[in-house]
């Protein structure tokens, strides 16, 4: 393959000025419209485990509580974030929605401008319409998840990464460092990429890297640091993030572990301050002491390492697993799903522009780039990806977390899909052809779907988690609801079958969970009611 630097001229396009804010107003149309159409609906009226977790928080923060009284067991930034807003422009999440959906079409823009600069203009605008288009993002946008701030923070970091390469001044070094540690306070695998920039550095010069790298180092220290102190302060324990490491690590890693989001048996809720409290809890009897929230994080981080030494091979298929997941096209949820997007939304339901697409030809564009365009092109896009897909291999997989790595693998499938129509206006129809079996070389992986997947496509637990919701707001006949709504989707949802029949007693309805009793198989249907 040729390397030719003509491949990146700004030669594609004229009007691109112009034609990128047409897209910068095509995709504010598509998110707002978007939000106006769930804005009545649970996705922004009834926030659900973090984001609801979230909620409550900013809640706190817009009434004066900043400083809170515990070591952060959730990234603090997004709630931070989401407070300032709620205490200028007041607690209604559809107004933070709005605000996010702005951020939205800014990550859009920083796409086009990143892929311009490693590809030419014409890619960076390819990458700017897949972007406005991207069903994920928009899905996220109106959620009360960290994923929107993140994505925002994530293309920030590429395009000064860019810039440090070809300008190391401490200035610019200081900067890139900063907002690596501010992307850290909202989700802590992003400094998983930062041993790779330095390996970078180390690549590109081997007389100067220390020093770019102990300037990067001090800007993510500068954001760090003051939240170790706090945490020594409120929960004595100097911690630069989150306690929540070692949990998520056992959560990812241990004898049942599926590679996705594990529920732990012994925890009596997922929503994260149960979840904190009951780690530390089964802890600190395993211990027979009471643990500290840090204490219990290695506790947790322990015994996952242990299993991993004591079953290599089960390790081995757990991470084949992850790696499987991770490049499939399902968008595994933790939280809110975006099946349930699909639901009450259109132009979720109907939008094409989703993994499956941008995966395969995303993971073969970067390969395409890094032998065309040489490694010091390719090098922060194919480094950023691996770092997001390291950390859903060392921890569990699931839709969030991988969204961070959407940008680079949006920005390659816009250069693979721009050189095969290029050989193909040249003439060269060979190399189109290998080029489209390049792009078509990854499509079998990502778009294959076990049973497994089939059944996680869909709503149900979004339902099931509104339903549990409600009943915690002592809304009863709310929640039967959303479980029949789970019920519709999967008849034999024994768990969706006991909280209905819950729904029913605490509403008062015997004789219907009575019915589910029978439903159930139960051989006195009455004794429903007690198991409730």
């Amino acid at each position: 393959m040729t390397n030719s630097t003509d491949r990146t001229d700004d030669s594609g396009l004229k009007g691109c000025g112009k034609l990128i804010w047409v897209i910068a107003i095509l995709a504010l149309a598509i998110r707002w419209i978007h939000l106006l159409i769930v804005k009545d609906t649970d996705l922004v009226q009834l926030p659900i485990i973090d984001a609801r977790f979230y909620h409550e928080w900013a809640m706190a923060i817009s009434g004066g509580g900043v400083a809170g009284d515990k070591i952060f067991f959730m990234s603090p930034l997004y709630p931070y974030f989401a407070g300032l807003v709620y205490a200028v422009l007041g607690s209604l999440p559809w107004r933070l929605m709005a605000l996010q959906g702005l951020m939205g079409v800014a990550t859009v823009l920083l796409i086009y401008r990143w892929g311009r600069r490693i590809a030419g203009r014409t890619t960076g605008l390819v990458a700017a319409i897949i972007a406005a288009l991207y069903a994920p993002f928009i899905f996220y946008e109106t959620t009360l998840l960290t994923a929107t701030l993140i994505l925002f923070l994530s293309v920030i970091i590429l395009n000064l990464a860019e810039i440090v390469f070809h300008r190391p001044k401490p200035s610019w070094l200081l900067i890139l460092g900063g907002v690596i540690g501010l992307c850290a306070l909202a989700r802590p695998l992003v400094l998983i990429f930062v041993p790779l920039l330095f390996l970078a550095f180390i690549i590109d010069s081997k007389v100067t890297w220390l020093k770019h790298s102990l300037w990067v180092a001090v800007g993510i220290a500068i954001f760090l640091m003051p939240v170790g102190i706090r945490n020594l302060l409120v929960g004595g324990e100097f911690t630069l993030t989150t306690s929540s490491a070692g949990m998520n690590f056992y959560t990812g890693n241990n004898p049942e572990a599926t590679g996705l989001y594990w529920e732990a048996p012994f925890l009596s809720s997922v929503e994260p301050q149960y979840e904190d409290e009951d780690y530390r809890r089964i802890a600190s009897e395993a211990m027979g002491r009471q643990l500290s929230t840090g204490a219990a994080g290695q506790y947790w981080f322990n015994q996952a390492l242990d299993w991993i030494i004591r079953d290599p091979f089960g390790y081995i298929l757990l991470v084949g697993r992850k790696i499987f997941y991770f490049w499939n096209r399902t968008e595994f949820a933790n939280n809110i799903s975006i099946y349930y997007g699909r639901e009450v939304s259109p132009l979720i339901r109907y939008n094409t522009i989703g993994f499956w697409l941008i995966g395969p030809l995303g993971l073969a564009g970067l390969i395409l780039m890094w032998r065309r365009l040489r490694w010091q092109r390719a090098r922060n896009a194919i480094l950023w990806t691996f770092a997001f897909f390291l950390g859903c291999v060392l921890f569990f997989v699931a839709s969030e977390y991988r969204l961070a790595a959407a940008p680079a693998l949006i920005v390659g499938a816009s250069y693979l899909v721009l050189e095969i129509i290029r050989e193909f206006k040249n003439g060269k129809r060979e190399m189109a052809v290998k080029l489209i079996a390049l792009g078509l070389l990854f499509m079998p992986l990502t778009n294959l779907r076990t049973d497994f997947i089939y059944r996680g496509e869909n709503a149900r637990m979004d339902y099931f988690n509104h339903g549990n919701t409600l009943l915690k707001m002592d809304k009863p006949l709310e929640a039967i609801s959303r479980f029949k709504k789970a019920l519709e989707i999967d008849p034999y949802f024994g768990e969706g079958l006991l909280r209905l029949a819950e729904a029913y007693t605490r509403a008062g309805m015997m004789d219907e969970a009575i019915e589910i009793g029978k439903r159930a198989g139960l051989e006195n249907p009455e004794s429903i009611i007690e198991i409730v």
